[in-house]
């Protein structure tokens, strides 16, 4: 049970593609079957792994969770009987040096992945999901989306899961 990010791309690109990828990141083929019927003809697809899987690359969203990890914190200093400056500065200071997954992409995954799409003498494909089963043969409920090389930064923070995106230069 992992999330996995695929890309496609034309094949022409294969190599590039391969050479590319920033230190740490890992491809796989991708043969699934709900995916490749949806890709031109002349498209190859390949998952994104850091090690057996993309987990690492992709954290979907989660309404208020900073919220409500800040309500927690202020709650358990109140308790101890902190003032409100004390408490203010505790959560600034919390928030500074906390190591927060953001949501979306990783940085040198999101990096890479603009600059293949603004260099990219085709469309791409980007698609996510959270597999429960075999990658290649787990059914799959896929939508689809196009944005411009341009405008694909409006998804990267809140990347939609379970759409197959067209990124079109």
């Amino acid at each position: 049970m992992c999330y996995y990010i695929t890309v496609a791309f034309p094949k022409t690109m294969a190599n590039s593609i391969l050479t590319s990828l920033p230190k740490g990141l890992h491809s796989l083929p991708v043969t699934s079957p709900a995916i490749s019927k949806l890709l031109p003809r002349d498209y190859d697809s390949l998952a994104i792994i850091t090690a057996m899987c993309s987990c690492d690359l992709y954290s979907p969203s989660k309404p208020g969770e900073k919220d409500r990890e800040k309500e927690a914190l202020q709650r358990k200093y109140k308790k101890k009987g902190w003032s409100e400056n004390k408490i203010q500065r505790a959560l600034d200071d919390h928030e500074k040096n906390m190591k927060t997954r953001l949501a979306g992409f990783r940085d040198d995954f999101l990096y890479w992945l603009s600059a293949l799409s603004a260099n990219s003498t085709g469309n791409l494909y980007i698609f996510v999901h959270f597999y429960g089963g075999d990658v290649e043969t787990e059914e799959l409920e896929i939508r689809r989306d196009k944005v411009t090389a341009e405008g694909l930064r409006s998804f990267l923070q809140g990347f939609p899961e379970d759409v197959l995106l067209e990124i079109t230069n």
